[in-house]
């Protein structure tokens, strides 16, 4: 009964179940006084129960759809300035994905597998890049590290050379070898 009302008087009603908190006593009198519709308290229960339903699948589409203009935003950004893709790339393709899945399954579809796998398959290349970035900065602080191991064992070898050059030089008494070889190795 309530289904065949227009929408307005609806809205009314669902505005007194949701925002004006009504019981369904309250909301079957209100009807009768302000309709003159009769309704049973069960007839408003499911009439509740379809509008929370609905407004609950409303309120997810929008948090969907806002999840989706942000995927979008960080795409185009980062079709514009491609570089190291940034982590927004990643989470914007996953977003996208679970937008496309959630959107056929709330029209009873399928979802399009083909696009799916498209956005699945530029989430893997976002994900390779991001290792392969990764692999290669660790290269070069492995091969800062491997520098500055070279120059220490370079500054090791050559005191270890005056050293020796230092204990084979016979002209230094040794009080004077024991002073040189202080000032090599800085003691």
């Amino acid at each position: 009964m309530i289904d065949k009302l227009p929408a307005h008087q609806q809205e009314c009603v669902e505005r007194w179940l949701f925002e004006e908190n009504l019981t369904y006593d309250q909301a079957r009198s209100r009807l009768f006084e302000d309709f003159g519709v009769r309704v049973s308290s069960q007839l408003l229960v499911r009439f509740r129960q379809r509008c929370a339903q609905r407004r609950s699948k409303d309120a997810l589409m929008d948090r969907v759809a806002e999840a989706a203009v942000k995927a979008n935003q960080s795409v185009e950004a980062y079709e514009k300035n491609p570089g190291p893709p940034p982590a927004a790339v990643q989470s914007a393709l996953s977003s996208e994905i679970g937008r496309q899945a959630l959107q056929a399954f709330l029209r009873g579809e399928k979802p399009d597998l083909e696009e799916i796998k498209v956005l699945a398959g530029l989430a893997l290349v976002v994900r390779k890049e991001d290792r392969e970035d990764v692999k290669v900065e660790l290269n070069q602080q492995q091969l800062a590290l491997d520098r500055e191991k070279f120059e220490l064992l370079k500054a090791k070898a050559a005191k270890a050379e005056a050293a020796e050059g230092a204990m084979k030089d016979q002209s230094l008494t040794p009080e004077e070898r024991q002073q040189r070889l202080k000032q090599i190795f800085g003691i």
